[in-house]
């Protein structure tokens, strides 16, 4: 894309000069110098031009390159951010120019950026407090529809290899079943821990139609879902907020093409992940920075998608053997805290644990004003066998 631009400005260059170089034999000697001042410029302003399209999103690096995902490289990835409460990481997003944020609804605070290890000595990271806010306004907490946020950040940062926007996928972009995508986060492992280093695993894009059959009359058009049907790879608690992204060897881009939002378990067979489908909201974003810089990319895959026309299965997977990473010694949430399965009281489970809050006044009210250990109690927070994501126990 960026390279396109050059080559345009350099042909654009070439041909004015040969029309002077023409009229030169017509007319005065300073007119013809004139003329080729003004082509000059003319040549510098849009060779400028294409630099700047070139620093406006990341391009591809020479690395071709959560649940069953592998340690990063250091700035590999020089878009992804870490919002952290109290000092610990609790959601992802995506650096999307130099003053604003990318994320999930269910998500803000303080941001961290060019973090390769979550708790570790960073030496390329900067910190930045969020000084506004803006999620979508029909935003639902319940369906995670519209669940996307920016954040605008207390100062501009500088663009390193460490730090850097990714591009976005632009409006009626289109991303076929079966598509190559990558995810990136600190969340929870397959054995139950929060990983130091950022992790990244490959998970091919699911279609709306199949997904739905895991979220019936859940997904909608402004989602978009991923994961590998035999399960083992995928997103847990704690991705929330990150960026699902594909490359885009037409324009040498990484693009995001979703925000992580919700799933059921962790990596289950047969059960996608759900995201903000990012092309959605080319002009709310937009709207809300105020800038041209987030870098928007149409992406439109070829050939016939394969979830057009596709049936739900009518058979039942046997039981997973999945065993849910709950705790009571501390290594996820602190001592002594219990843990049970938002699932009673909707389909999905967030990605964070910053909308508690809310959700607790919700279930204090399903349950009664006085939820003390009862047995009323019990059976609305036992854990849910179907889905496994630790959160704070509300009773």
């Amino acid at each position: 894309m960026q390279w396109s631009i050059k080559r345009d400005s350099a042909k654009v260059s070439v041909s004015v000069l040969h029309l002077i170089f023409i009229c030169c034999d017509f007319l005065s000697r300073i007119f013809c110098l004139t003329l080729m001042t003004i082509a000059l410029w003319i040549s510098l302003f849009l060779y400028l031009s294409g630099s700047h399209a070139q620093q406006t999103c990341a391009s591809l690096s020479s690395n071709n390159r959560i649940i069953g995902g592998d340690d990063a490289s250091p700035g590999e990835w020089p878009w992804q951010v870490t919002l952290q409460l109290d000092s610990n990481h609790f959601c992802g997003g995506s650096l999307i120019s130099d003053q604003w944020v990318l994320t999930a609804a269910q998500c803000r605070i303080t941001v961290f950026l060019g973090r390769h290890n979550v708790s570790g000595p960073n030496p390329n990271d900067v910190s930045r407090k969020v000084e506004d806010a803006v999620c979508h306004p029909d935003y639902d907490v319940f369906t995670f529809d519209n669940d996307i946020c920016l954040l605008k950040l207390s100062a501009p940062v500088n663009f390193t290899d460490y730090i850097y926007p990714v591009c976005l996928a632009a409006a009626n972009s289109t991303f076929h079943s079966g598509t190559s995508s990558w995810v990136t986060g600190w969340g929870v492992t397959e054995n139950g821990t929060l990983p130091d280093i950022l992790q990244e695993v490959e998970v091919p894009v699911v279609g709306n139609n199949e997904c739905e059959c895991s979220y019936p009359s859940g997904i909608t058009d402004n989602m978009i879902c991923s994961g590998h049907r035999q399960g083992g790879k995928g997103i847990c608690q704690g991705d929330g907020g990150g960026s699902l992204l594909i490359e885009d060897r037409n324009n040498s881009v990484w693009l995001q093409i979703g925000i992580l939002s919700f799933t059921r378990g962790c990596a289950l067979p047969m059960i996608p992940a759900g995201y903000t489908r990012v092309s959605r909201y080319q002009e709310w974003i937009t709207d809300v920075t105020g800038t041209s810089q987030p870098g928007f990319v149409r992406f439109n895959s070829p050939g016939v998608d394969s979830d057009e026309g596709y049936v739900c299965p009518t058979t039942h997977l046997p039981p997973t053997t999945y065993l849910p990473p709950t705790t009571t010694d501390g290594s996820i949430f602190g001592s002594g805290e219990s843990v049970f399965h938002f699932s009673h009281f909707t389909h999905f489970t967030p990605l964070s644990d910053l909308d508690m809050d809310l959700l607790r006044k919700r279930v204090l009210q399903k349950v009664g004003g006085n939820c003390q250990r009862t047995h009323r109690c019990e059976r609305v927070c036992n854990p849910a066998p179907e889905v496994h994501f630790p959160v704070l126990q509300l009773c």
